[in-house]
């Protein structure tokens, strides 16, 4: 997918993915910061209290970028303009719901978005 945060924005936004039902708490996200940083996220299923599994640096977070995320099982890896930025093995949640996520206040464009199976 494509992303862009709009010039006048200034919050966290990415993806959520592995979203528990119901009133659980637990999912992983997928977060690009004000700072041009991304972090990859785990919450706790009962309390919502986060833990970071992975980060890493963008640049821009106004700048269009092309998000790919690739789940393989417990194998998370992450990329950006078709770069690997990242990976991680999580396997506290297996299954979930996928959508997009972007704090209060901030407003960003996606086009494209688009799911696969791994062969």
């Amino acid at each position: 997918m494509t992303i862009q945060q709009a010039s006048t924005s200034n919050a966290d936004f990415g993806v959520y993915f592995r979203n528990q039902p119901g009133n659980q708490q637990g999912v992983y996200t997928f977060l690009v910061h004000p700072d041009g940083t991304w972090s990859a996220y785990v919450y706790n299923n009962t309390t919502s209290a986060r833990t970071e599994i992975a980060s890493g640096s963008l640049g821009d977070s106004h700048a269009s970028i092309t998000l790919d995320i690739v789940i393989n099982g417990a194998n998370f890896t992450f990329y950006s303009n078709g770069h690997k930025i990242g990976s991680v093995n999580n396997g506290i949640y297996s299954v979930g719901t996928v959508g997009l996520a972007v704090d209060a206040g901030g407003t960003i464009t996606v086009s494209n978005f688009s799911l696969y199976q791994v062969a």
